[in-house]
């Protein structure tokens, strides 16, 4: 028999409702792309499950056995449009009664509509009815599940955003410069509600004039002067430098070397004294010269009671004194002093030593209760010439005890010289020899004469001087210590009036309108030298407000002295971005305009007058695959006068070109190629200049370089390039890929086309009109050509199987096939310009054009 247990089921399931609605949230947000994370929503719905009898109505009149609610309710929340929501990074809570939202992004999460789903899920219970106890029973399900929540909607408040900032604006007097600032809110839900506000040197304006004075400052140069004699003494005791003004009379220049060092002692007797240095004075030729003094330095002493070792070093200087001689190896003698270092005076008119004082003899070392000898007393007189010359000898040492002095630095020419008697060819002064315990002849150094007993003090050396330059004085007395050098000289400097600052001001009236607006124009009728210009964005719905655009330069220039070129950069609307140079101040770079300005022509003209300028056209590199590299642009620099008030056109410097093209009103005068595309198995090919045809690209199937067209000859009709997907007008044609075009020598235009206008023929004085016609009113009204929207410079060829696009140019390089690199672009001049230079390829970098002003 099967075991069975009794149930109820309680039929009447509960009624769900909402004791709590989402309602509506309104919360900040981030713009797309932002890495921030603020932005915080939080929906809550609330649902209860109530009985029609049972305990949870609260009835007195409940039946006996009531149903109980033990069951739950799940919730589940939705988005409308997508559906279920599940858990993830920015989304929290989506199976709970709170519904959290982070990192709110505008526009995109505005306006999005959530809504709550609960659901009651019954349990079974046990009953504790007496009757029926121990019988399992359970609630039903809601009569009215799922039941949906109302609506909740996301409110993201939007941002400022700045599209495109002011830029900075140099213009000559009683022109108008228009500073325009691109702004917007993020989400176009909301009713743009910007107000601007334009600031001028940081403080806000108002449309009017305002007026006030240019203080100009001109320096006068003061008119005459007078003649002032001066005098000075320089004294060096280290190496050093002194420049002579050209006016330099009555030179005087003292010079000395250093002495040697003492000998060293023996327990008995003293070491030999060192000679002393040469002690010169010396008259120089006037005029103007850098005298650099090379100092000696004193010779160290002999050490004492030494054994074996204990010779003195020689000073340092322009020749360095000899090493005093070692003790000998038995006792404990002295040994040599070390020699004196000479001191030199070299001049930058023969680039070599006009002067040079010998330095002393170093004493000899004591031995065996014996003195050592004394160098010669001062080191030898000045010779005519100082060349040849050298370091001192060393001081000599064999068996005896006492060291030899070392040699003093120096050396003269004993070669017969114009100059003066030859001199005995010293080459340094040489040493002392050792004493052998009395036994041993010894001699001084140099000139000593033979004697028994001490150590030979060294002996110093002649000097030298030039007699070209220098005039001897006096051979002076002898100087102990390390040497130096003294220059006396007298000279006349001129000393001009001072100058005279004078100040004057002159009425100036600045002009200000669109204040409150996008686009601010100022006009001035006389210079301002810097302003400052930037617009403060207001908005009672951006939750950024305010927002200030970036701080940007304006000045005024006078024309008189200066070669204005102003700037129209055209893009799709009506209103350019304008600019004003001065080529008085340099140089200056057009780049490729950034992809966002949209800027598809820069227009260019001289205001004031013909300007005569220089131009380097260069060709973008192109585009690198792996390892192959793109093709280098082409280069060319030429010169022509800017007639003024004349429309000028650069074309092609967009990141579907990458190569510019330059135009005289409507006429192509000079273009340089574009360097081909790398495929995965070739480099690209290099672009032309001027009269240069393309470089082919690298590979199997690698595309040819675009053809030359010699200067004059780009014919009127034009053929597209087989990588643009522009269409041809009759009786224009496209190339087939992977083949590369061929360039206008005029632009047709759109507009001016359907209005009857030839390519070459020019279109008046006005101001420049947009493909569509749309006039851009902000631009000048000079003379004009260049008509928009039709110009085929878009001439490269189609790579395939991973072959690379060829490169824009006069004719457009072909594209290569199966991986191999596309051809460059080539050059072209129609014959007005003058081309100073032209290569093929020379750029690595984008596309741009420098212009400088030439005489």
């Amino acid at each position: 028999m099967r075991n069975s247990q009794q149930t109820t089921f309680d039929l009447n399931g509960p009624i769900l409702s909402f004791a709590t609605q989402p309602v509506g949230v309104a919360s900040t947000g981030v713009g797309i792309g932002s890495t921030a994370t603020s932005g915080i929503a939080t929906f809550i719905g609330i649902a209860t499950a109530t009985f029609t009898t049972g305990v949870s109505s609260g009835s007195p009149t409940a039946p006996s056995n009531p149903a109980s609610n033990t069951g739950i309710i799940t919730y589940r929340w939705y988005e409308v449009g997508v559906g279920a929501l599940s858990d993830s990074t920015y989304v929290t809570g989506t199976a709970t009664t709170t519904l959290t939202l982070s990192r709110l992004i505008t526009p995109t999460d505005n306006q999005r509509r959530f809504y709550l789903e609960a659901d009651y899920i019954p349990s079974a219970y046990q009953t504790s009815s007496p009757v029926t106890a121990g019988t399992a029973r359970s609630t039903g399900n809601a009569i009215n599940e799922p039941l949906s929540s109302s609506v909740g909607i996301l409110t993201v408040f939007p941002l400022i955003e700045i599209i495109a900032q002011p830029t900075d604006i140099g213009i000559a007097t009683n022109s108008t410069a228009v500073f325009t600032i691109n702004a917007g809110l993020t989400d176009n839900f909301f009713t743009d509600d910007l107000v601007y506000q334009w600031h001028y040197n940081g403080s806000p304006i108002t449309d009017g004039t305002i007026s006030d004075f240019l203080t100009t400052t001109t320096i006068i140069p003061g008119v005459g002067g007078v003649t002032q004699n001066r005098s000075d003494t320089v004294t060096f005791t280290s190496p050093g430098s002194i420049s002579l003004p050209s006016t330099s009379t009555n030179v005087r220049v003292n010079v000395a070397g250093a002495s040697g060092g003492t000998g060293g002692a023996d327990a008995g007797s003293g070491g030999g004294g060192g000679g002393a240095g040469r002690f010169g004075q010396f008259g120089y030729n006037n005029g103007g010269r850098t005298l650099t003094f090379t100092i000696g330095k004193r010779g160290n002493d002999g050490a004492s009671n030494s054994r074996g070792g204990g010779g003195g070093r020689g000073g340092d200087g322009l020749n360095r004194g000899g090493d005093g001689g070692a003790a000998g190896p038995s006792g404990t003698s002295g040994g040599g002093g070390g020699g004196g270092g000479s001191t030199g005076v070299f001049d930058s008119t023969i680039n070599d030593f006009s002067i040079i004082a010998a330095g002393g003899g170093g004493g000899g070392g004591a031995s065996f209760n014996v003195p050592g000898g004394s160098s010669f007393p001062v080191g030898g007189g000045f010779g005519p010439d100082a060349k040849n010359r050298s370091d001192g000898a060393s001081g000599e040492s064999s068996s005896g005890d006492g060291g030899g002095g070392g040699g003093g630095g120096a050396g003269t020419d004993n070669s017969p010289s114009p100059l003066g008697p030859a001199q005995p060819r010293q080459k340094g002064g040489r040493s002392g020899l050792d004493s052998d315990k009395g036994n041993q002849q010894a001699r001084g150094g140099g000139d000593g004469a033979p004697s028994t007993g001490p150590a030979g003090g060294g002996n110093g050396t002649f000097g030298g001087f030039n007699r070209s330059l220098v005039t001897f004085g006096f051979n002076g007395s002898a100087h102990n210590g390390d040497g130096y050098a003294q220059v006396a000289y007298n000279w006349t400097e001129f000393v001009p009036n001072p100058t005279v600052t004078v100040l004057t001001s002159s009425p100036r009236n600045i002009t200000f309108s669109g204040s409150r607006s996008a686009s601010l124009s100022i006009r001035s009728d006389n210079v301002v030298g810097l302003a400052t210009v930037f617009c403060k964005i207001t908005s009672a719905t951006a939750i950024n407000s305010p927002v200030s655009s970036n701080i940007v330069e304006y000045k005024v220039f006078s024309t008189a002295d200066n070669y204005f070129v102003n700037l129209e950069q055209i893009g799709s609307t009506n209103t350019a971005a304008l600019n004003t140079v001065n080529l008085q101040n340099g140089e200056y770079t057009i780049n490729r305009p950034a992809a966002a300005a949209n800027i598809s022509q820069i227009v260019f003209y001289a205001p004031d007058r013909n300007i005569n300028v220089e131009m380097d056209l260069y060709g973008g590199k192109g585009t690198t695959s792996g390892t192959n590299s793109g093709g280098e642009g082409g280069f060319s620099r030429i010169r022509f006068t800017m007639t003024q008030n004349t429309e000028y056109v650069i074309a092609g410097l967009t990141d579907t070109v990458g190569t510019p093209f330059i135009y005289r009103k409507g006429q192509l005068i000079a273009c340089v190629g574009k360097g081909g595309n790398a495929g995965t198995t070739g480099k690209g090919g290099f672009g032309g200049g001027i009269g240069i045809a393309g470089n082919a690209g690298f590979g199997r199937d690698a595309g040819v370089g675009g053809a030359l067209i010699t200067a004059g000859n780009l014919g009127g009709d034009g053929v597209f390039g087989s990588l643009t997907s522009l269409v041809p007008t009759t009786p224009d044609t496209k190339a087939t890929a992977p083949n590369g075009g061929r360039a206008l020598k005029c632009t047709k235009g759109v507009y001016w086309r359907d209005q009857g206008v030839s390519a070459c023929t020019d279109v008046g004085t006005g101001k420049f009109r947009l493909s569509d016609g749309v006039e851009v009113t902000n631009t000048a009204s000079i003379a004009r050509g260049y008509k928009a929207g039709y110009d085929i410079i878009q001439t490269a060829g189609r790579g395939s199987s991973n072959g690379g696009a060829g490169g824009h140019g006069a004719t457009g390089g072909a594209g290569g096939q199966n991986g191999a690199g596309g051809g460059g672009g080539s050059g072209y001049t129609d014959g007005s310009v003058t081309v100073v230079n032209t290569q093929l390829g020379g750029n690595t970098g984008e596309a741009r054009v420098v212009i400088r002003l030439v005489s």
